[in-house]
């Protein structure tokens, strides 16, 4: 084995162990995260470019995450005789480790 080669093995060798020691962090999905602050029950609807499509129902003072929301698209929440919208708009999250949007909904 010549120094060269030598040298060669010495450094993927520090290459490997560095690579395998280094832990690996995905970023987490972007969500919508639906807060519900109301006393009431609330109906969420996403727009599909033709009609609202009901997604899912928020218990009082709880929240849900929606990791299928897609940047941009608009939400509808229906309770006790509200309607409010809401577009969805994405910015990082450190807390997160990704990109999340949260909408209050009072």
């Amino acid at each position: 084995m010549t120094a060269r080669q030598a040298t060669s093995y010495v450094i993927l060798f520090v290459v490997l162990v560095v690579a395998m020691t280094t832990p690996a962090r995905a970023q987490n999905v972007p969500r919508l995260i639906a807060d519900n602050r109301t006393p009431y029950v609330v109906e969420l609807y996403s727009w599909n470019g033709a009609t609202w499509k009901f997604v899912s129902r928020i218990a009082p003072s709880s929240w849900q995450p929606f990791p299928n929301a897609a940047n941009g698209s608009v939400w509808r929440a229906v309770f006790a005789s509200n309607v409010l919208e809401h577009r969805v708009s994405y910015s990082w999250a450190s807390d997160y480790g990704g990109y999340q949007d949260i909408w209050l909904i009072y």
